[in-house]
């Protein structure tokens, strides 16, 4: 994104923020019924620093900056501890009845899914310590999605007039199906179905010469697996071919794809101890990424994480510290300001996203593979699988799972993300206290540091 473009979208941050609601000075008025207890911690996150206090107004996305003595307050007022004046209802009700105009969330069509993932190989030429797929087979069969398979899915998007914003290969290493993916794309785009990019997660090492000419024609992302500097990533990532040097291999076919004017999109690292042991954090692989390999899309996994929780709020914690902005700062505002950006707390897997396997199987996504029948959706040689019983009972589950978080009710819910398979298999590792603490941190950290404000006395 150009510094221009970043400029056009801090002003229209900024314009959230100066519409009559930046306040200082607090009058006295007359007092007015407002809200309980209850409505006061389901909608309003109050953010008090020494220097700071902010009020952010869930429903709505306003965020007003106020003196931090009266930040201090409200969170009394939140914590029980004292009852609400006169002048803090009228502060609040200023900024929820602001002068705003009321705007519709924007809502995918109905025949429009957001992913879906097309496991198109359940082999893997690695076999990496931390691997929670078993080798890539999911705890199931190793095998290449035939044919046949690619037809079923193609024939059901078509029936049923479907857009898809990604279609993402996934494995196993899904390279090891090019054959699969080419005949994929190419029926994809002989059956005129709408198709916003094709992506792939793939080791990258193994990179058919005969493959390349399908990358550039159909413009698949790759982001290549690796996992940092050489002698960690050999470590961590280990071949079933003891003589190959899987760091050389992916830097080998990285500059393969560029000597043909292609590149990847970006680097996935899946951060362990041996990262910690080694001395680097987040900033140095990242400074070793784009250094040693000329990528600034880095994308760090914790090991820990795929089945122990969504931790990924501690992320959040050092925005808007440097003089740069970032396109996850932007982003963030975006969830944080604008009307029209949605977010759905948890991740769209069984309603918008879908994982399709080599027998056709279907779970909400990859991660419930090894779960089996228990969250099986259906197959794609099902007729109308989707509209099946088996169907209906794995989005009950799903639902009953989001409905245990009380998402609706929390202060987070405008930007918060949760893996829903996560959630599932360790309820307890949320720990929603905890991130709405950091989120507090990140819009203080932006009103400090990039936020420019008129102060508007009242």
């Amino acid at each position: 994104m150009s510094e221009s473009e970043k400029n056009v979208f801090l002003i229209l941050t900024w314009s959230f923020l100066d519409n009559g609601i930046m306040m200082d000075i607090l009058t006295e008025g007359e007092e007015k019924s407002f809200m309980d207890m209850q409505m006061l911690n389901k909608d309003f996150l109050i953010i008090a620093t020494e220097e700071l206090g902010c009020i952010y107004y869930v429903p709505q996305k306003r965020l007003a900056k106020i003196d931090s003595k009266v930040a201090l307050e409200l969170k009394k007022c939140q914590l029980g501890e004292r009852e609400l004046t006169a002048v803090q209802r009228e502060l609040l009700n200023s900024l929820r009845d602001g002068k705003f105009a009321s705007e519709k969330t924007e809502k995918e069509t109905a025949n429009r899914i957001t992913e879906i993932e097309l496991v198109v190989s359940t082999k893997c030429n690695l076999n990496c310590v931390y691997c929670y797929a078993n080798g890539g087979n999911y705890q199931g069969k190793e095998s290449i999605m035939p044919f046949e398979t690619a037809d079923a899915v193609v024939r059901y998007l078509k029936e049923n007039k479907i857009e898809i914003g990604t279609v993402q290969f996934f494995g196993g290493e899904p390279m090891l199906a090019y054959q699969t993916i080419s005949y994929l794309c190419g029926q994809l785009q002989k059956n005129d179905i709408s198709v916003g990019k094709y992506a792939m997660v793939s080791n990258l090492t193994f990179l058919p010469e005969e493959f390349l000419e399908d990358i550039a024609k159909y413009n698949i992302h790759i982001t290549a697996s690796i996992d940092g500097p050489k002698e960690i990533t050999n470590k961590q990532r280990l071949s079933r071919d003891k003589r190959l040097d899987v760091y050389d291999t992916i830097v080998q076919n990285i500059n393969r794809l560029r000597n043909r004017g292609l590149d990847i999109t970006a680097v996935e690292c899946t951060y362990t101890d041996a990262h910690r042991n080694a001395g680097y954090t987040s900033e140095k692989l990242k400074k070793f990424f784009k250094q040693e390999l000329g990528v600034e899309n880095v994308i760090l996994e914790n090991a820990s994480d795929v089945f122990c929780g969504d931790d990924k709020a501690d992320d959040y914690a050092d925005y808007f510290q440097s003089p740069e902005m970032s396109l996850e700062e932007i982003k963030f505002l975006k969830f944080l300001l604008d009307k029209k950006t949605e977010n759905s707390v948890f991740c769209l897997a069984g309603i918008r996203k879908y994982a399709i396997f080599p027998d056709g199987s279907i779970y909400p996504c990859h991660l419930f593979a090894p779960m089996k029948e228990e969250y099986r959706m259906g197959n794609v040689f099902d007729i109308v699988w989707d509209k099946s019983e088996k169907c209906n009972v794995t989005l009950r589950k799903l639902e009953k799972v989001k409905q245990m978080c009380h998402c609706a009710d929390c202060k987070g819910r405008n930007f918060c993300h949760q893996c829903i398979a996560s959630v599932l298999l360790s309820p307890k590792a949320v720990d929603c206290e905890k991130n709405i603490e950091i989120y507090a941190g990140v819009i203080n950290n932006y009103m400090k540091s990039k936020c420019i404000t008129s102060n508007i006395k009242k």
